[in-house]
Parts: structure tokens; C-alpha cells; sequence
């Protein structure tokens, strides 16, 4: 028997039924989703894997519960939390959120330093040799530092994966007549 608190869920598992571009180290992958790897979308940023089910419906590990749920990835172990962004640089900066419909997202939601904890692993998994790993909540000061670094990768392209396509808003190196 299960111990998955979702289950009597009144919005009937929507985190579930929607799996829509959950963020994964590639070990995640590997050991949830590459098996069911025909029934997913997937595409990298960076060095994370984002996978939702190709139909954009429900994860293929759904059966009226979930079929993985002691080794479920960290985005699914974080619920009702989630990773926000993720942006690059001498350090990543992983932001956590809460905005979620959970309808029970006040009584699941666990302590936000073992949020931050389970987010910064995620992160050391993955980040580059010698590149600090920082969790920003989005909340206070840090939904702030989050809208700017945001602004700051659309606009600018500050911030992004150098391997993930991405057309800033301004290219800066065209402004200035350098190439890339």
C-alpha cells in the first residue's frame, strides 16, 4: 500500500494527469523514465533532461496511482514546491516556488530548507566541475532577484545554458559588431 498522500486528491491527481516539462538529472532519466522513453517528449536545457508525456497528458507511470512512487524523481518528491528557473553562470541558480493548485499545497508542503536541501542536490548532480550551486525562493527579496535575472535572459540572454537555443531580445555582440 502506498503512503502517496495524493491519492484522495479532490482535484483528482491534476500534478499527475499533466505531466508537463519536469525537470531531471540524466541519472533520473535513466532510472524512471527511459524505460516508458516512447510515450515522452523530452529536450535538454543545459545539462538537465525536461520530459513531459507526448500526448501532454498524464505521466506514463500513472495507473490510478503512481507506479514509482519510492523512487520518483526530485521535481515529483518536492510537490507541491517546485523548480522554478534555472540559470547559469559562475554559479546555478536553481529558485524554488510554491505556486501550485494543489488544493492541499499549505498541509503537503514540506520545511523550505529541505526543499532548498532536495533542490541543491538536484543541482550539485548536475552542475559543472567547480560550479557552486545557489536556491533562491521565489518569495521576498528572492521572487525580485528572480524577475531580474529573468528580464536579464530575455532581454540580454544572461543567464542561459550556452547549448540550450535561446534568442535574446537584444543581441548584444550584433549591437557592437561582434560576431559570436
Amino acid at each position: 500500500m502506498s503512503d502517496n498522500p495524493c491519492l484522495a486528491c479532490p482535484i483528482d491527481q491534476g500534478c499527475c494527469r499533466n505531466l508537463d516539462w519536469m525537470r531531471l538529472s540524466p541519472e533520473e532519466y535513466e532510472r524512471v523514465y527511459a524505460r516508458v522513453d516512447d510515450r515522452m517528449e523530452t529536450r535538454r536545457e543545459g545539462p538537465f533532461l525536461l520530459v513531459r508525456a507526448k500526448d501532454k497528458g498524464a505521466c506514463p507511470h500513472w495507473d490510478g496511482h503512481c507506479t514509482v512512487y519510492d523512487e520518483r524523481p526530485t521535481e515529483c518528491r518536492l510537490y507541491p514546491q517546485a523548480i522554478g528557473s534555472v540559470f547559469d553562470g559562475a554559479d546555478m541558480v536553481l529558485s524554488v516556488q510554491a505556486e501550485t493548485p494543489c488544493p492541499w499545497r499549505r498541509a503537503l508542503r514540506g520545511s523550505d530548507d529541505a526543499a532548498a536541501a532536495m533542490v541543491r542536490g538536484l543541482g550539485q548532480t548536475v552542475a559543472r566541475q567547480g560550479q557552486g550551486v545557489r536556491v533562491v525562493r521565489e518569495e521576498g527579496f528572492g521572487k525580485l532577484e528572480v524577475y531580474f535575472r529573468r528580464l536579464a535572459r530575455k532581454l540580454l540572454g544572461f543567464g542561459r545554458y550556452a547549448d540550450t537555443p535561446y534568442r535574446p531580445l537584444i543581441d548584444l555582440p550584433r549591437l557592437f559588431g561582434r560576431s559570436r
